[in-house]
């Protein structure tokens, strides 16, 4: 069962692309810094991405509503350890194409956890490491080789046309 939390976020850009974040964010870089502030008196560093990530829409009007798959997403570091994430789906229904955009902010320094902004509320994600154990027959009995995997984490969240189911792995 896929255990997630409810984030709903308050920063929905859709004037622009989301992947074109170098001028389009609407909240001042120092006032974003000063909210994750706790969390930046730990600085560590390692590499996030998305792995996976689809959107299910249903806008007033029904024409365009359903699954949208992920077709383009950056996470553009705006402060140490804070980053913008902006994502673009799109959804083709017969000839038409329409495309959806979302940009969130989250704090995110190497180390279990990553926060999301959320409104002026913060949600917090645990990530938790995963191992994949690898048994082996051997001459002498079983060889074991326990293999660590990329760990993840699934965020869940609430877009004001819908939902936004999003898989990010840590490196």
């Amino acid at each position: 069962m896929l255990k997630s939390l409810v984030l709903f976020t308050a920063l929905s850009l859709f004037a622009a692309p989301a992947w074109a974040l170098s001028s389009d964010i609407r909240i001042p870089a120092d006032k974003v810094e000063r909210f994750f502030e706790e969390e930046n008196r730990r600085p560590k560093s390692r590499a996030i991405r998305v792995v996976n990530a689809y959107a299910e829409l249903d806008f007033a009007f029904g024409f365009a509503d359903g699954r949208y798959n992920l077709t383009k997403y950056k996470i553009k570091k705006i402060r140490p350890n804070i980053y913008a994430l902006g994502l673009i789906f799109q959804k083709k229904k017969g000839m038409a194409a329409y495309t959806q955009s979302l940009a969130s902010y989250f704090w995110y320094d190497g180390s279990n956890r990553i926060v999301f902004k959320d409104g002026n509320n913060k949600k917090v994600y645990d990530i938790h490491r995963a191992w994949h154990v690898e048994k082996r027959e051997t001459s002498n009995g079983q060889d074991i080789e326990i293999i660590p995997r990329a760990p993840k984490v699934k965020v869940l969240l609430n877009h004001k046309a819908g939902t936004v189911y999003l898989t990010l792995a840590v490196d």
